[in-house]
């Protein structure tokens, strides 16, 4: 997904411009471990949540739709 993309380009970007004191600090093992495991996180967990909002959106509509409808006489 292409927003999976976008959040993996913006952290690596933030991890770059990070002060050098960062690195002096955290071994690049730990950062890439951190790193993979966050980004594995949202894409494991995006594609659910992206299906909720639509089922939830779907049944919205078909609320709205049936509230909308002229009652029935008895």
């Amino acid at each position: 997904m292409k927003s999976s993309i976008n959040l993996h380009n913006a952290m690596f970007s933030s991890i770059l411009r990070g002060a050098m004191r960062f690195f002096d600090t955290n071994p690049s093992g730990r950062i890439l471990n951190r790193f993979s495991k966050d980004i594995g996180a949202i894409d494991e967990l995006l594609p659910r949540t992206m299906l909720e909002a639509i089922q939830v959106r779907f049944q919205l509509t078909y609320c709205d739709i049936r509230g909308n409808e002229a009652p029935q006489s008895v």
